[in-house]
């Protein structure tokens, strides 16, 4: 095991471009936008394919392009490969490179049924493309999803709390 460790580490080492996903917090039922964020370190990143992979009893995700994207002028294409893992495409038909910023939004529907605890959302297999379409290898991320007590429950909205022009 501490072989593995060290082998993981001195190949994200080597690699200087990088994903990164912030811890986030919520609750069962729940909608919670996450920014996968992508550092270039001196690369020139034409774009990208990486895979998200979930725990699909506890969260369905959805892939919205960030603000990268639009600016590269680069497509986000996106595709189920199993349950609780998807596969995702940054390109596009020309050479603009990536910078440091936002490059996609994962959308995380937590189950009203999910239990409380820490759930993991991988960014692996990465692997970037420069304009002249070499292979750059690029680090992957395992962020946490914290999901705390039950579900949040909202206040019922009854006819005669409703006020309307109408009604004054």
């Amino acid at each position: 095991v501490a072989l593995f460790s060290l082998l993981s580490c001195t190949a994200f080492a080597q690699s200087a471009a990088g994903l990164s996903v912030e811890p986030s917090t919520s609750s069962p039922a729940a909608s919670l936008p996450l920014s996968v964020s992508f550092q270039a370190s001196g690369n020139q990143m034409a774009g990208l394919q990486f895979d998200v992979s979930y725990d699909s009893t506890a969260l369905a995700v959805s892939v919205i392009p960030g603000a990268e994207i639009g600016r590269a002028a680069k497509t986000l294409y996106a595709a189920d490969l199993s349950a609780g893992r998807k596969r995702s495409v940054i390109i596009g038909m020309n050479q603009t490179t990536l910078s440091d910023g936002a490059v996609l939004n994962l959308v995380l529907n937590i189950s009203a049924s999910a239990g409380a605890g820490v759930y993991h959302i991988v960014l692996d297999n990465v692997v970037g493309v420069s304009p002249s379409g070499s292979e750059i290898p690029v680090g992957g991320a395992d962020a946490t999803l914290t999901i705390a007590g039950e579900r949040e429950t909202g206040t019922a909205v009854t006819a005669q709390g409703v006020l309307n022009a109408a009604t004054l």
